[in-house]
């Protein structure tokens, strides 16, 4: 592989490589290694896919009352769609403010939910599913980070 006139190194298209101290790695990038990196993250995707499928399927229409930290959940999001409903900012901050135990953003979720689709239980479930799928792609992405190595999956099935 090729150094340029300042020592750096020289990519070419189908070369991946990474200075390690005085050492190069070079990995030549084919269709194989590209199918096999691409593989293991898609089928993740996949089974988290099915999984909230299967829960929106099975869980959310035979579900009971809530329990204390539903509730919860549920009760700060209609107080924010109440106040949304009728244009109050003020206790919006207010009411946003006061979840000192848990993050607003859930409970504006549930708000807009609430606003578009009526103030259920359903909503609460869709709301909270949708938030475990994204958090759990979030973590698959957040172990990507961890390692830089080329090819390395390890952490991001660590993070999911």
């Amino acid at each position: 592989m090729p150094l340029g006139a300042s020592g750096l190194l020289i990519k070419t298209q189908d070369d991946k490589a990474k200075m390690i101290g005085q050492h190069v790695v070079v990995q030549r990038v084919t269709e194989q290694s590209v199918t096999k990196r691409w593989l293991l993250p898609s089928l993740i995707l996949l089974a988290t896919l099915i999984v909230m499928a299967l829960l929106a399927t099975i869980a959310i229409p035979t579900r009971g009352p809530f329990r204390w930290d539903e509730a919860t959940h549920a009760l700060k999001g209609l107080v924010i769609a109440h106040d949304l409903r009728q244009g109050d900012l003020l206790s919006f901050a207010y009411n946003s403010y006061r979840q000192v135990l848990y993050p607003p953003l859930h409970s504006w979720f549930l708000a807009l939910g609430y606003l578009g689709f009526g103030p259920t239980a359903t909503v609460v479930s869709w709301v909270s599913l949708i938030f475990f799928g994204l958090g759990a792609g979030l973590m698959f992405l957040a172990g990507g980070q961890l390692d830089c190595r080329i090819d390395s999956q390890r952490p991001n099935i660590t993070g999911t």
